[in-house]
């Protein structure tokens, strides 16, 4: 058996038989070129790429233009006005913003974006990209150069293939996943020196990962099994005893492993544990059989993705694996497992550790363990930089073991490569059933087969210039590091030639015009309330903004305005949006394409009442402000009926009925069916039906038509349109205006594909009925105390309201959520659920404090964890300080 000492002797003895060291590249002068070639890269491609502050263009798009911006916004006001709360009603009807924290807005470097006015929030965010961007080519270059005790422009080309990796061209607007791909190295290095009784190196950064995004910290604790696994097996020596004693021998370092990942997620339990809790409320905790049936999710095409521009934006929400590191270390991989200076271990070793990931990606059940147990919803394949990692990995650890000086070992890697190539543009241009990846969407296999032509190109190069490396031709050194940076920009470019840049300076034009306007329409919405005697001091609003829309490159629809304008809305746009927020506006008619969104469009006259959503503003179109309620309130005392009403998936009108029989606890019949008679019905370009229409009650009228696609649908009564402007998958209630009884009216509804039940989908709210009932609220509703600092200090609730001798249940429209704790009139009492999916307390009759606090499940224990994990740090700390003393 070798000792450690020996072992590492050995591996630099090899690797001195490699590439060699780039004389002038030593010490500090390597670092400072290292970081000024990855800064020329970046800088480059930005100015290519035309990104503010080096060109006129932002990313308002995909999900940035929909939700990362409106998060930044939201964290920014939090830290200028020093008013953070775990709860917030701008988003939606008011919910945790734990999850949006942890997952989006943990990054240290987004503090950037106090740099900049609120205006320019995407040119700091550019930044805040380019800055991890050159980072993640940094550690890269780091884990390398001390790994193998190795420094030149090789190294330095490896971290630019890292770090503007076919994952990177595809995901860089994904900006909080990039904080991974920069400490990702960093874990590695930490983890081999483990092996050398080096602790922090590997808990920091670890730790680091896991509190900066859980989600890509759960992606990385699996990759670190692995890992281990793999330097455990690779490390072992033929000197070495039995297999038995070996790892005997490894214990301790096997010990500290377990000990210190288990650390790692005691220090971030703080964060750990709220956010479980908080996600348990959301669509995220749903799994599907489907996910785990044995199928592949990639086929033969998928080889095409190794060379350049194969992946666009055209596809980013489904294609093959992002895979692109460069043709050059493509190259160098296959010379790795071909040459001979290279031992048997290290190709067997690796050659596992690579076959892992892919099987990982590979497979559909490993691939849906890999994202946190649910397949993505677009983006797939989130992994993927992983396996550009080992990719080259391996190929550079080649290089420093000698394989480039097997000339024909490298010949024979480039026809190699090429043949992987072309086997994978076959596989793309002749799809076979492996290749349906996903059912129902067009995978993109590859971008055009002119690409073909410009890899095969870029193959030879890269095959000519390590061949010179290996025969020690010293001007293809530089030439190299010049090459894969072309490589890695070139891609970069093509994936995202169709990406739909934004303007920055029309963003903020329009930003700062919907800001003002907003403010001056919140304004008057107070004065509105403060004329009609409405003092509850809450009301929700719904805005509609063409003007700031037009200032996306795509459709915009205002989801998390809100959150953007700072105002309490009704809509939102997340992958944390709360399941009951979701199923009961949804069951009441509002507008929503997925579990991930849901709108305030799709209003009626109880909905409205219920959630008190009070005004509808309009940013650039008159009237500015319409008033939907006379009096809005964030809760008011119901029937205890409501608490059992169950509202029913897609029975809209009958729902709303449901609602206020369960809130007056009175079986009247609140919406009446009208009585629908077909005129005509025509089948050209689609469906046509002409319908007269007699209400049955005089108040407002509702259409809501089950299981179609509002998008596909267009309504007019008496020839003027009636329908929803939506242009998205998804249904809505429909307002046809009001009515008396036994009005009738013509009503003409266009369709790409037939309607049914017709008869049974117009209905009509009797006004009177409900008049009578808004007046009974008004003397019942909750008044809070404490109204101007709701938007700032959420989580933090005091109102008095009166209790009347049948109506016993507060109603509070925020969904149900087991981190409220209520006291009325200082006495802690329980929250009950009501309609299965918002928060009411039991009252007894007379007058009462009530106070809502919010304290996200998890927190307390969680901070308890991180406090003895950081307690252990600190005797961890002390125990080594007077080891290293008494030696």
């Amino acid at each position: 058996m070798v000792s450690r000492e020996t072992f590492h002797s050995q591996r630099r003895s090899d690797r001195h038989q490699g590439v060699t060291q780039d004389q002038r590249l030593t010490g500090k002068r390597f670092w400072l070129i290292a970081a000024i070639l990855s800064l020329v890269a970046v800088t480059a491609l930005f100015l290519i790429l035309g990104l503010a502050p080096f060109g006129p263009h932002n990313l308002a798009m995909s999900d940035m233009g929909s939700q990362y911006t409106q998060f930044f916004l939201m964290l920014r006001r939090a830290i200028v006005q020093h008013a953070w709360s775990p709860y917030s009603f701008t988003v939606g009807i008011g919910d945790s913003v734990i999850p949006i924290y942890t997952y989006y807005l943990m990054s240290p470097l987004n503090l950037l974006i106090l740099a900049f006015p609120a205006s320019h929030i995407l040119t700091a965010i550019n930044l805040i990209i380019f800055t991890k961007l050159v980072l993640a080519s940094l550690s890269m270059t780091v884990l390398l150069t001390y790994k193998y005790n190795h420094r030149g422009f090789f190294t330095i080309g490896a971290g630019l293939a890292y770090s503007l990796s076919g994952f990177v061209a595809m995901n860089f607007y994904d900006l909080m996943w990039l904080d991974a791909v920069v400490l990702f190295p960093l874990i590695i290095l930490g983890l081999e020196r483990l092996f050398d009784n080096h602790i922090w190196g590997y808990l920091i950064t670890l730790t680091a990962t896991i509190v900066i995004n859980y989600y890509m910290g759960y992606q990385t604790c699996l990759f670190v099994v692995f890992y281990f696994i793999y330097l455990l097996i690779r490390r072992k020596t033929h000197d070495d005893h039995s297999t038995g004693q070996y790892f005997k021998q490894q214990w301790p370092t096997i010990r500290r492993f377990i000990g210190l990942s288990a650390l790692a997620g005691l220090l971030s339990a703080v964060v750990l544990l709220p956010t479980v809790f908080a996600m348990l409320s959301t669509g995220k905790n749903t799994f599907s059989a489907a996910d785990y049936q044995l199928a592949p999710t990639f086929g033969g095409s998928a080889l095409a993705g190794l060379g350049i521009g194969t992946t666009n934006f055209e596809g980013h929400l489904v294609h093959n694996p992002a895979v692109f590191v460069g043709l050059t270390f493509v190259v160098a991989l296959l010379t790795f497992f071909l040459a001979k200076r290279v031992t048997s271990r290290a190709k067997w070793t690796g050659g596992g550790l690579l076959l892992v990931v892919i099987l990982f990606m590979g497979l559909r059940p490993l691939n849906t363990i890999w994202h946190m147990f649910q397949m993505p919803a677009g983006f797939p394949f989130r992994m993927s930089y992983i396996l550009s990692f080992v990719i080259i990995a391996l190929g550079y650890e080649g290089a420093v073991s000698g394989a480039f000086n097997e000339t024909r070992r490298v010949l024979m890697a480039g026809v190699g490569t090429a043949v992987l190539l072309s086997v994978g543009y076959w596989f793309a241009n002749h799809p076979l059933s492996i290749d349906q990846t996903d059912p129902g969407f067009e995978t993109q296999f590859m971008v055009s087969n002119n690409n073909y032509w410009l890899s095969l190109g870029a193959i030879v190069v890269a095959t000519l210039l390590i061949a010179l490396i290996g025969r020690q031709i010293k001007i293809a050194r530089p030439l190299i590091v010049v090459f894969v940076g072309l490589e890695m920009v070139t891609n970069f470019v093509l994936a995202t030639a169709t990406l739909p840049f934004g303007n920055e300076a029309r963003f903020s034009r329009a930003y700062t015009r919907s800001e003002a306007a907003t403010n001056q329409r919140q304004q008057s919405g107070a004065m509105l309330a403060a004329d009609t005697g409405d003092d509850s001091g809450f009301y929700r609003v719904g805005a509609i903004d063409h003007a700031f829309s037009k200032a996306f490159p795509q459709a915009y629809s205002g989801y998390n305005d809100a959150m953007t304008f700072d105002y309490a809305g009704a809509s939102s746009y997340s992958s944390t949006l709360n399941s009951h927020t979701l199923n009961t506006m949804r069951n009441l008619g509002f507008f929503s394409r997925n579990e991930r969104r849901i709108s305030f469009q799709g209003s009626s006259a109880p909905a409205a009442q219920l959630l008190g959503l009070k005004y509808l503003f309009r940013v650039g179109e008159k009237p500015a402000v319409t008033t939907l309620l006379h009096r809005a309130s964030l809760g008011y005392m119901v029937n205890d009926q409501l608490a059992d009403t169950q509202l029913r998936p897609g029975d809209v009108l009958a729902n709303l009925n449901r609602l206020l029989q369960g809130s007056t606890g009175r079986q009247n019949q609140f919406m009446q069916a009208a009585k629908v008679h077909l005129l005509s019905t025509s089948q050209r370009r689609g469906y046509r039906y002409q319908l007269k229409v007699t209400a049955a009650t005089s108040g407002p009228q509702y259409l809501y038509i089950k299981d179609i696609n509002v998008a596909e649908v267009t309504g007019y009564r008496d020839g003027e349109r009636f329908s929803s402007d939506r242009h998205t998958p998804g249904n809505v209630l429909m307002g046809l205006g009001r009515m008396k009884a036994g009005q009738t009216t013509r009503v003409t509804l266009t369709s790409v594909h037939p309607l049914r039940q017709l008869s049974q989908s117009f209905a009509g709210l009797d006004q009177a009925a409900f008049t009578k009932w808004q007046q009974t609220i008004a003397k019942h509703q909750l008044k809070l105390r404490n109204a101007q600092s709701v938007l700032t200090h959420g989580a933090n609730l005091t109102g008095e309201v009166t209790v009347g001798s049948t109506n016993r249940l507060l109603m509070v429209s925020v969904p149900y959520d087991k981190g409220w704790q209520v006291t009325v009139d200082g006495t802690a009492v329980a929250t009950t659920k009501v309609m299965d999916g918002l928060l009411g307390v039991h009252l007894t009759p007379g007058q009462h404090q009530v106070t809502l606090q919010y304290r996200p499940q998890g927190l307390l224990v969680g901070g308890i964890l991180t406090l003895v994990g950081l307690c252990l740090v600190v005797l961890m700390a002390g125990v080594r300080v007077r080891r290293v003393a008494s030696e």
